[in-house]
């Protein structure tokens, strides 16, 4: 008699749910739903802040600031590994007034995720065209992130990913958050966009999910 051996399903990461704030965008509340081993992705930008906020809780990933004239454009980045009571809580962004976005990510595992590795991060602010950026993942289940700005708010231009993103979360028309699963074969994954003014910011990297 032959036995055959039963493996257990693939993990595999799944997207859940984004909820965003604009104008004043320095506060969201997370959303119901999280439980423990969920990944949360943060991001923020503002016009003229000294520095964007960490949330409590979070790790940061990167921070990228476009100066010019005496104002200034700077987006961020956090996740976390939830515990499971954020539901409910508030997330404060950047702390001013003029142009501000905060966006949650909320997704999830087969299994619960243990920890988090970020890799390839990259980021540049400038008022020509930004330099495409690639991002290497590796090691499935991972999730490649890319965060367009147009800090002038005048609307952002082309952004793309390549391979094609899954989803996208936009802001006030002057922010998006691109994302794109990789629950098999790893690809390299190519992320641009267009020249919108003065103030452009792009930043990108892969979460990695470890179980």
């Amino acid at each position: 008699m032959t036995f055959v051996p039963i493996l257990p399903p693939p993990i595999e990461l799944f997207f859940v749910q984004s909820t965003n704030a604009v104008n004043p965008g320095t506060d969201i509340v997370v959303p119901s739903g999280v439980v423990a081993g969920d990944l949360l992705l943060f991001t923020n930008m503002c016009r003229s802040a000294s520095s964007p906020v960490q949330p409590s809780g979070f790790t940061f990933i990167n921070s990228q600031t476009r100066s010019d004239s005496g104002s200034t454009a700077i987006g961020a980045a956090y996740y976390k590994v939830a515990v499971g009571t954020e539901s409910g809580t508030t997330l404060t962004g950047i702390a001013d007034s003029s142009d501000n976005t905060v966006e949650l990510l909320h997704f999830r595992a087969s299994y619960p995720i243990a920890s988090i590795t970020a890799g390839d991060i990259e980021s540049e602010g400038t008022s020509a065209d930004p330099s495409p950026q690639i991002c290497r993942p590796t090691t499935p289940p991972s999730v490649v992130i890319a965060h367009y700005i147009d800090g002038d708010s005048s609307g952002l231009g082309t952004t793309s990913m390549s391979p094609t993103e899954d989803g996208t979360v936009s802001s006030g028309g002057f922010v998006q958050v691109k994302y794109k699963i990789y629950n098999g074969t790893q690809s390299d994954t190519t992320i641009d966009m267009s020249d919108t003014g003065n103030y452009n910011v792009m930043q990108s990297f892969y979460l990695q999910c470890n179980f």
